[in-house]
């Protein structure tokens, strides 16, 4: 039967005509006496507008605790996880580092917390010397 409907097809349409199995779906459809061509309607995800209110959320959810991952905030926002991670970083600007939420600009106490660990690098190697750069290991982010 299959090659029969093939056979037809190719002498309404020519060479031009391809076949593929969708099309020997629609022929057993159609002589079942369906007529609408048109899609059924699928379940999928409801559409979540990326809204000041679910930033707001985001945001202080992600700053109740740094350490987050995304799907622990999808779980609490209820939205995707592609839509909680364009928030996170496009919207709040928050790169993940060593599995923390940092901010990109530091807070007055964070600016505080540097400085006086950079005084207390520099009293060390006034101290040390050189010895204090063989132990300390450096690494990039690759």
């Amino acid at each position: 039967m299959q090659v029969l409907f093939t056979v037809k097809m190719r002498l309404v349409h020519g060479d031009k005509c391809f076949m593929r199995p969708a099309i020997h779906a629609w022929r057993k459809e159609f002589a079942c006496g369906i007529k609408s061509v048109d899609d059924k309607k699928r379940p999928g995800w409801h559409v979540v507008a990326t809204t000041d209110a679910m930033t707001a959320t985001i945001n202080e959810f992600v700053w109740s605790d740094r350490c987050m991952s995304i799907s622990d905030t999808v779980r609490h926002t209820g939205i995707s996880g592609d839509s909680t991670h364009r928030i996170v970083q496009n919207h709040l600007k928050f790169p993940k580092i060593c599995a923390l939420w940092v901010p990109k600009q530091l807070m007055p106490d964070q600016q505080a917390t540097r400085m006086m660990t950079s005084l207390h690098n520099l009293q060390r190697y006034k101290m040390e010397g050189e010895a204090l750069h063989e132990r300390i290991v450096t690494g990039d982010e690759t």
